[in-house]
This record gives structure tokens, C-alpha cells and sequence, in this order.
């Protein structure tokens, strides 16, 4: 089976081949497989790995990577039956959502996937970090470096700096383990500005291409912690082109330097979620609540029929009606998920194609603009 997955693999994405024997003796064994088959032959893939998310609370959600099908079997609706078996298996596990970080969003729209979470990226001259000061200690961490301690530290770090987040994928030890194994899968280095004491203020995870030095991720703790480990790209002014920086949505890098002329900044949206459990959702929305506060929302779902119907929301919880004389607001399941994980707030949807009573107060209460973060491949 492993054979055919690989070679699925190979057919499809343009992975390295030692990336794709990295994946499959490091992740694949840890993740679960749907498989399609035309007479005992594996002809479309989906790769199901359990991640743990945070908002306020734990809880546990499927993220799907390695999504493939052969070319000769596309457009005979391979996709589509893999997908929806695996919506329902998700929803009758008890999962309130399922994620992915889609190629093209379209391809998962219909499904009922929208965007949850984004990155900003930044394309700049290296002349940018020219007078920056390092004021922090920088270690390039070699593998003799990377021991128990360290991953313990690093991890610690992350979950400080998460606090700031709405929604996040948790990182334990082992996670960082897998994390920077395939960054040295793609030749990749890792940064870390430390104070005096040897604590953690800052890492970056750094990728050398051929004429660009990239950032796969950068997490910092102040500006100190920032300024030190850009001064770590100007080294590399003579050799390559520009510097590419993937920062958090709530990093504006461009604040930080002495010019934002000829600096390219663009949104990559990245995270994408499909509500499998639309009563979990907004059970857990209903927390934010006062006491008298009641919006009555209606769910519309293609797929999942179970979530459609109309839902009470008062501070003591939900409850679930086929009906309701007055609607407060109309939602599909895609625009649910937008606004339920805060990715936008009730003013970036079209509100004139909703049923809107004067609770809009309420709504906003509710749906409110959130930073999220998340920035992984597998």
C-alpha cells in the first residue's frame, strides 16, 4: 500500500523525492489513509492527521494533507466521494470541524470549506535591515543542540506567544520534534535569539532557495527579539536576492524598519475549515453571552442536513428547532465557519442577503474579528 501511496504522491505534487520518503517514514505511519480503489488499485488518496486546536479550550480535529488523484481518474467525481465519506465519518465521530490548507480554495468550496486563517508575506531588499541592532544573542542550533531541553523550551515559547491567538494548533514536544525534522528535510536552519539568561525571546525557521533566502516562520517575542534575528538575514546580503518572511498577521514588519519603500506585502491565506457540528460551534460562542442576551440563527448546510435548522442561543446554551417565528440571522455553513473563528466580523459579509433583526449588537458580540495562526504543512 505505502508503494502506491508514493506513487500517487509522486504523480501528483512536486515534492522532492527525499521530502516524499521523509513524509512517509515520519508522519505517514502516525495518520490515518481513505483510500479510493478501481479494480484493487489505489486511484485517489486523502491523508487524515489528528491535530490538536485551541480556542479557549482544547479539542481535537482532523487535518487532511496529501488530498490526491491520479490525472487519467480526474473529473469522474473521485474527489467528491472520498470527500463526502469522509465529512460524514468526521461528523458521526462527534468532531466539530474538519481542516485543510487548500491549493485552490475553489477546489473545497463546494465541499463547505472557507478560510479561517492567513499569513502575511513579505518580498524585500535586504538593504531594509541594514541598521538594525542585534540586541539579543542568536545561535544558529545545530543537530547536536537539539535535545529534550530544547524542545521543551521551544515549545514553551510557542505556547506564550499563542496567547495572543485566537484560534492555534498546539505544539508539543513531539510536534516540534516533526516540525524541525522537516526543516532539515529541505536543508533548512533554525535561528533562536536568546536573553541573558538563556530564555527563548524569538526563533525563525530559515530556507535557502536559489536566489531568495525565505522565512518559513518567525515567532518573536518584542522588537528586540525581532531586530536581532533580522540582522541574521542582512548577513546573507551578498549572496542572495531578496529575503521572503512569513510573519503572523498580527507582525506589521513593515513597522519596524527605517523604510517600507519597495517592500512586497501580500495576504497568503492558509488555514481552511469545514463545520462538521454547527450546534458545538455556536454552544461554544454562546459562552460570551449576558445574562437576557438571545439570538435566534439559521444554519443552512448542503451536505451535513443534520445542521440545518434554526438554533437559540442564550447564555445557558443552544437548543435546536426546525423552526422559529423570527430569525435573527441567516447563515450558510461556509459563512458560519468565517465568522465563527473569527476570521471576519459580521461587517465583511453582505448583510442585505440576510434575515438581520435589531440584534445586530448581539451579532457582533458574537462574531468578532480574531487573529488565528497556523503555519504547517502536514
Amino acid at each position: 500500500m505505502i508503494r502506491s501511496l508514493k506513487k500517487i504522491w509522486r504523480i501528483v505534487f512536486n515534492d522532492s523525492y527525499e521530502y516524499i520518503e521523509w513524509y512517509f517514514e515520519n508522519i505517514y505511519p502516525k495518520n490515518n489513509v481513505l483510500v479510493e480503489l478501481e479494480r484493487d488499485e489505489i486511484i485517489g488518496n486523502i491523508h487524515v492527521n489528528r491535530y490538536s486546536f485551541m480556542i479557549n479550550k482544547r479539542f481535537e480535529g482532523n487535518f487532511l494533507v496529501g488530498i490526491a488523484v491520479l490525472p487519467e481518474y480526474q473529473g469522474q467525481r473521485v474527489m467528491e466521494k472520498m470527500m463526502l465519506k469522509l465529512l460524514r465519518e468526521s461528523y458521526e465521530k462527534g468532531d466539530e470541524a474538519i481542516f485543510l490548507t487548500p491549493i485552490d480554495s475553489k477546489i473545497y468550496s463546494k465541499y463547505g470549506f472557507s478560510y479561517i486563517s492567513s499569513l502575511y508575506s513579505y518580498k524585500c531588499e535586504f538593504s531594509h535591515f541594514a541598521n538594525l541592532k542585534r540586541e539579543y544573542t542568536v545561535k544558529r542550533i545545530e543537530n547536536s543542540f537539539l535535545n529534550t531541553q530544547f524542545y521543551e523550551k521551544i515549545s514553551k515559547f510557542y505556547g506564550e506567544r499563542m496567547r495572543s491567538f485566537f484560534l492555534k494548533v498546539e505544539r508539543d514536544v513531539r510536534r516540534y520534534e516533526e516540525l524541525i525534522s522537516e526543516l532539515r528535510c529541505e536543508n533548512g536552519e533554525i535561528y533562536v535569539a536568546y536573553n541573558e539568561t538563556m530564555d527563548i525571546k524569538g526563533y525563525m525557521f530559515l530556507l535557502k532557495k536559489e536566489e531568495d533566502i525565505q522565512v518559513k516562520e518567525i515567532l518573536v517575542s518584542d522588537e528586540k527579539s525581532l531586530n536581532s534575528l533580522l540582522t541574521i538575514l542582512y548577513s546573507f546580503k551578498n549572496y542572495y536576492r531578496k529575503a521572503c518572511i512569513i510573519t503572523p498577521k498580527n507582525l506589521d514588519l513593515e513597522r519596524y524598519l527605517s523604510s517600507d519603500f519597495g517592500i512586497l506585502k501580500v495576504v497568503i491565506n492558509k488555514l481552511q475549515a469545514r463545520i462538521l457540528k454547527a450546534e458545538k460551534v455556536l454552544e461554544r460562542l454562546s459562552e460570551s453571552l449576558s445574562e437576557n442576551e438571545t439570538l435566534v440563527v439559521r444554519v443552512l448546510d448542503e451536505i451535513i442536513l443534520e445542521n440545518n435548522g434554526v438554533f437559540q442561543i442564550t447564555q445557558n446554551g443552544v437548543k435546536y428547532t426546525k423552526e422559529y417565528d423570527e430569525i435573527d440571522i441567516s447563515l450558510d455553513i461556509k459563512e458560519l465557519s468565517t465568522l465563527a473563528y473569527g476570521f471576519r466580523d459580521i461587517n465583511g459579509l453582505l448583510l442585505d442577503k440576510k434575515a438581520i433583526t435589531g440584534k445586530n449588537e448581539i451579532v457582533k458580540k458574537l462574531f468578532k474579528r480574531e487573529y488565528n495562526y497556523f503555519n504547517q504543512d502536514f
